[in-house]
C-alpha cells in the first residue's frame, strides 16, 4: 500500500511545473492564443479558447484566466453571453451544462445537460435581452432567467413537433427571430405558449423558406440572415423586411457569426472580416493582420474598437481596422496533448500523434515547452504527427521528437536543427521513397546514446551515438507496432508491443556496436494467477528495479526482471486487502486513470 503511493504520488509529480503556486493547489496549463468565442462587456472582454476564458480588463490593460481551477464547472465551452444590464457572463458547455458568472462568483445550473432529450444536445449560440439569456439549442430555445438564476421557459419554433435545430436568435424592439435549420421563425416577445410550435411563424419571403439559416442579426429595422446551401458553393446573406435582398455572396466564402457593430454589423467568414452599415452595404472588410492571415470566428464592434475571436491568433482588439493587437497569456500549443517528457525542470508536450490503431492522423507537429516558468511553441505544419518527445540529460534545450511519418527531430534552442529519415540515416520509410517513416520509443541510455524504435520495416532498433553516427541493430520484432521503450539500471530494453503483442526484452552486454551476444525475447504479460492481460500501455523502472506494466487491467509489476531470460515471467498484481475477496486496488487505480484523462494539461503542486 505504501509503496503504490509513493509511486502514485512520484508519478503525478513528474508531471509539475515550477511555478508560484501553493503545495496542494492545481495550475492550469492550457492555451491562450486560441479563441472560438467571445462576449463584450463595458469592463471585460471575454474570450473562450474552447477549454478556458481569456479576461481582458480595459481599465487597468491586463489580462486573466478563467479554468476548472479557479471556478468552472467543466472544459469545453461550446458558447459566450454577456448581459450589460445585469453583469452577467452566461458560459455554455459542450455538454449542455451552463454556468453564470456574477461578481465573480459562478452559479451553475445543469438543467439541460441532466435532461434527457432525444438525439444530440448542443448549446449553438447565447443571446440576451432584458432580464433573460436565450439560448440557441438543438431542440429548442431555452430561456434563463439571469435575475433567478434559473430556466424559465423552453421554446419551440417550427413547422411541426418536430425537433428543430436553432442556430441563431436576433431580436427587434418586439420580436424574437430563430434562425433555424428548417427556415427563419418568428413571433413576439410578449406572446404566450411560445413552447408551442404552432404560436411561430416562419418568414416565407426569403427566397429558400425552408432552408438552414445559420446566422441572424437585426440591424436598422432589418433582419439579416446567413443561408448555408452546400449546393451553391457558398453562404448567402439576405436581408428581410417587407422583402427579401441578397446583399452577399461570394462562392467559397462560408459565414461562422454575424455581431454587433456601432454602425450597423459585422460577419465574420475565417479568412476575412466585413462591416456593413445598416442598410447592409459593405463599409469595410479585413483580410489579414501584419503577422500573418486571419481565421476570424466571431467580431463585436464597440465604440470604435473591434473584437475579434480568432481562432489562430486568439484575442485580437483594433482600433482602427487596420492596426491589430494579439493578446494572450503564455501556455502549451493547443490542447492536443499526446504525450509529456520532463527532465531538471522543463516539461516538453507533444501533440500530435496517432489514433487508437496506430494510423496516421495527418495533424501538425506541435511541441510545447516549459522551461523556467516560461513557454515556447514549436508549430510545423510541414511535419506531421509527433509521438514522443525527450529532453537530452545533458542539455535542457536539446530535444528530439519521434514523428510516425516524419522520422527523428532534432531541436537545439528550439529550432530544428536535423531531421533523420531515410535519405540521409539507416531509418526505413514503410513505402520506400514516401515520407512514412515511423519512429515510437525513444530513450537515452547512460552513455548518450538514444535508442529508438521502427516499426513495420526490418530492424526494430536503431542507435544513434552522440558523435552522430549510427547503430543498426538487424534483430526484428514480431509485431506489427513496435511502441514505447525503458533502458533499465541493469542495462536491459524493455519494449512494448501494443495491440495485444506483449512485451519484447532486448538485453545487448553492454556492446551495442556488437550483436553476437545479444539475447532477447518476447513475451505475453501474464500474472500469478497465468490469466494473459492483452493492452499494455506504459512500462517504467522503479529505483529498486522492478519494471512496472500499466495495462487495461491495472498496474501490474515485475520483481524479478534480471531473471527474465531464464524463467517464465510472471507479473504480480497490486491488492489491496479488504477482507471480502475483492480486489480494491484495481477499481480504485482505474478509477484515477479515467479522472486524469482532462481536457488539455493540468499541473498539481
Amino acid at each position: 500500500m505504501k509503496r503504490t503511493l509513493i509511486i502514485a504520488i512520484f508519478l503525478l509529480s513528474a508531471l509539475a511545473i515550477e511555478a508560484q503556486t501553493a503545495v496542494g493547489q492545481w495550475t492550469d496549463c492550457l492555451p491562450y492564443n486560441t479563441a472560438v468565442c467571445l462576449a463584450v462587456g463595458t469592463d471585460e472582454v471575454y474570450a473562450s479558447t474552447g477549454s478556458s476564458i481569456l479576461i481582458y480588463n480595459r481599465r487597468f490593460d491586463e489580462l486573466k484566466k478563467l479554468s476548472r481551477i479557479n471556478g468552472l464547472s467543466e472544459t469545453g465551452i461550446s458558447s459566450l453571453g454577456w448581459s450589460e444590464e445585469y453583469k452577467t457572463l452566461i458560459i455554455a458547455y459542450s455538454s449542455t451544462n451552463v454556468d453564470l458568472m456574477v461578481n465573480n462568483t459562478i452559479y451553475n445550473i445543469p438543467d439541460i445537460l441532466r435532461k434527457y432529450i432525444e438525439g444530440g444536445k448542443t448549446i449553438n449560440r447565447i443571446r440576451t435581452n432584458g432580464k433573460y439569456a436565450y439560448l440557441a439549442c438543438s431542440f429548442g430555445i431555452v430561456v434563463v432567467d439571469l435575475v433567478k438564476k434559473e430556466i424559465y421557459d423552453t421554446w419551440k419554433p417550427g413547422l411541426n413537433s418536430d425537433v428543430n435545430a436553432i442556430n441563431d436568435i436576433a431580436f427587434s424592439d418586439n420580436k424574437i427571430f430563430a434562425a433555424t435549420d428548417n427556415g427563419v421563425f418568428t413571433a413576439g416577445l410578449e406572446d404566450q405558449g411560445l413552447s408551442y410550435f404552432g404560436n411561430w411563424s416562419r418568414i416565407e419571403i426569403l427566397p429558400v423558406p425552408s432552408g438552414k439559416y445559420s446566422a441572424a442579426i437585426y440591424s436598422g429595422n432589418r433582419l439579416y440572415v446567413n443561408l448555408s446551401d452546400p449546393s451553391s458553393g457558398g453562404d448567402k446573406v439576405y436581408s428581410a423586411d417587407f422583402s427579401s435582398s441578397l446583399i452577399s455572396f461570394t462562392p467559397g466564402i462560408y459565414n461562422y457569426s454575424f455581431d454587433n457593430s456601432t454602425t450597423g454589423f459585422t460577419v465574420s467568414s475565417g479568412g476575412m472580416l466585413r462591416y456593413f452599415n445598416t442598410a447592409g452595404q459593405l463599409t469595410a472588410s479585413v483580410t489579414s493582420y501584419s503577422w500573418g492571415n486571419p481565421m476570424i470566428v466571431m467580431a463585436v464592434e464597440e465604440n470604435g474598437i473591434t473584437w475579434i475571436a480568432d481562432s489562430r491568433s486568439g484575442l485580437i482588439r483594433s482600433g482602427n481596422r487596420t492596426d491589430f493587437t494579439s493578446l494572450s497569456l503564455p501556455g502549451p500549443a493547443s490542447t492536443n496533448a499526446f504525450y509529456i517528457s520532463s527532465l531538471n525542470g522543463t516539461t516538453a508536450i507533444t501533440g500530435g500523434g496517432t489514433d487508437q490503431a496506430w494510423n496516421n492522423t495527418g495533424r501538425q507537429l506541435e511541441i510545447s515547452i516549459n522551461s523556467n516558468n516560461e513557454w515556447n511553441n514549436i508549430i510545423n505544419s510541414s511535419l506531421l504527427d509527433p509521438v514522443r518527445v525527450i529532453i537530452d540529460p545533458k542539455d535542457n534545450n536539446h530535444v528530439f521528437v519521434s514523428t510516425w511519418g516524419s522520422g527523428l527531430l532534432e531541436y537545439l534552442n528550439n529550432s530544428l536543427v536535423k531531421q533523420y529519415n531515410d535519405s540521409n540515416s539507416p531509418l526505413q520509410s514503410i513505402v520506400p521513397g514516401h515520407p512514412y517513416v515511423r519512429i515510437a520509443g525513444m530513450a537515452f541510455d547512460r552513455s548518450g546514446k538514444l535508442w529508438i524504435t521502427q516499426s513495420g520495416v526490418q530492424g526494430s532498433i536503431k542507435i544513434l551515438k552522440p558523435d552522430g553516427t549510427w547503430i543498426t541493430n538487424p534483430l526484428t520484432a514480431d509485431a506489427p507496432v513496435i511502441g514505447e521503450l525503458i533502458i533499465t539500471l541493469k542495462g536491459q530494453v524493455w519494449i512494448i508491443l501494443p495491440e495485444g503483442h506483449g512485451l519484447f526484452v532486448f538485453d545487448d552486454n553492454n556492446t551495442p556496436d556488437i550483436t553476437s551476444d545479444d539475447r532477447y525475447r518476447k513475451i505475453q504479460v501474464k500474472d500469478n494467477d497465468n490469466q494473459t492481460i492483452s493492452s499494455v500501455y506504459s512500462i517504467a523502472e522503479d529505483l529498486d528495479g522492478n519494471i512496472w506494466v500499466g495495462t487495461d487491467q491495472g498496474p501490474l509489476i515485475y520483481y524479478s526482471s534480471v531473471d527474465v531470460f531464464n524463467t517464465d515471467p510472471k507479473a504480480s498484481r497490486i491488492k489491496i486487502p479488504r477482507n471480502d475477496g475483492s480486489d480494491l486496488a484495481d477499481y480504485l487505480l482505474k478509477q484515477m486513470a479515467w479522472n486524469f484523462r482532462l481536457r488539455g494539461i493540468f499541473t498539481l503542486s
